[in-house]
């Protein structure tokens, strides 16, 4: 009975398909030459109390592999988005490990996918051309 009703609230609820998430992942993967490079780029995906979204960049470290936030984690804060290398889409451990601990959604963001962890097995939400602006 509430098989489709669930399934377009889940699609509308996914922040990977809205256009600002987009935009915003779309910069960070520019930062590490479109996930060419060793280095991750990461950011806060915050819901405001008028319910809109804003984005917290962490401060680059420029080490392969890492990205880090020092600090307590930003007041309505709803996700984490990061970069990895194109060659390595899938959430790595401390990825799982960071969604638990913090009950935050961790988005890996790569040239031709974006998954999610929420601590557990990773779902792809989006796989291919998602450029923003670009037909899909």
């Amino acid at each position: 009975m509430f098989g489709p009703l669930l399934s377009a609230f889940l699609l509308l609820s996914e922040l990977a398909y809205d256009p600002e998430v987009r935009s915003a992942m779309w910069r960070l993967l520019e930062d590490t030459r479109y996930g060419f490079a060793e280095t991750e780029e990461a950011m806060f995906i915050v819901r405001e109390g008028d319910g809109r979204l804003s984005f917290i960049r962490w401060t680059s470290l420029g080490i392969p592999h890492q990205a880090r936030w020092m600090g307590a984690v930003p007041k309505g804060a709803v996700a984490i988005a990061h970069t990895h290398p194109n060659w390595r889409w899938r959430p790595s451990a401390v990825d799982e490990r960071t969604a638990r601990s913090s009950g935050l959604s961790v988005y890996v963001v790569t040239r031709d996918r974006i998954v999610r962890t929420n601590g557990g097995q990773a779902t792809t939400v989006v796989r291919g051309e998602w450029q923003p602006g670009r037909a899909n």
